[in-house]
């Protein structure tokens, strides 16, 4: 059985035997990887993303944060105590 001259046009359904263009039948995708793996983390290049997606510190939370820094860097073991309790402390020196 030779196969005819415009095959390449039509398709056959293997379940139910109807013949179809071959324009109305849909086309399985082959799966790909969309993301190139890689086992050196350093390989991607020298783009960073990402940056500008963070949330900017409100007013309150800058205020807290200078007064943590404050506490991790005073050396008396006593006036870090004082700050950690939220009192004032000012210091004054003769």
């Amino acid at each position: 059985m030779s196969l005819a001259p415009d095959h390449d046009k039509w398709c056959q359904c293997l379940s139910c035997g109807h013949i179809y263009p071959i324009y109305e039948a849909k086309i399985e995708s082959k799966l790909q990887d969309f993301v190139e793996t890689s086992s050196n983390p350093f390989d991607t290049g020298k783009s960073i993303v990402g940056l500008d997606n963070k949330v900017k510190k409100t007013r309150f939370q800058r205020k807290r944060q200078r007064l943590k820094d404050r506490i991790d860097n005073e050396k008396d073991p006593d006036i870090a105590c004082e700050l950690r309790k939220g009192n004032l402390v000012t210091i004054i020196e003769d």
